[in-house]
């Protein structure tokens, strides 16, 4: 897992955002399941997030966030779980109704946002769909 405690950190530090060396939720999960296994789900998408307005439009095309994701994720080569554990990464709805990427890291859920990242427990989040990375 120190593939993952570095990518973790790292995401600490980068910026919130779309565009480069910027993270938004989806390149924060993508990024996470690179680092451990060297395949990143959005590599056939690079550039497509260079604007929140270029992200949503290829989103949307796609039919939607979890569509999205879960194409991405599968083409990647990893499959759905229902029960995720250490380093699996899902996306989650939070108390607030938001829907986002989040990894699971030490027995949490963590979510990349505009104020860095976001530990959240089992009862803050239901998981919508998770992907066994690891």
């Amino acid at each position: 897992m120190q593939a993952l405690a570095d990518y973790m950190a790292e995401a600490r530090r980068a910026p919130f955002g779309y565009g480069a060396a910027r993270v938004h939720c989806l390149r924060f999960i993508s990024g996470a399941a690179a680092a451990q296994t060297g395949r990143d789900p959005a590599a056939p998408h690079a550039g497509a997030d260079a604007t929140e307005a270029a992200g949503m439009t290829a989103v949307h095309a796609a039919g939607g966030l979890v569509r999205f994701t879960d194409g991405a994720f599968r083409r990647a080569g990893f499959a759905r779980t229902r029960s995720p554990g250490d380093g699996d990464c899902a996306l989650v709805r939070t108390h607030e109704g938001e829907l986002a990427g989040a990894v699971r890291w030490r027995a949490a859920w963590w979510l990349k946002s505009v104020i860095g990242l976001a530990r959240l427990s089992d009862d803050q989040v239901r998981v919508v769909v998770a992907w066994r990375i690891v």
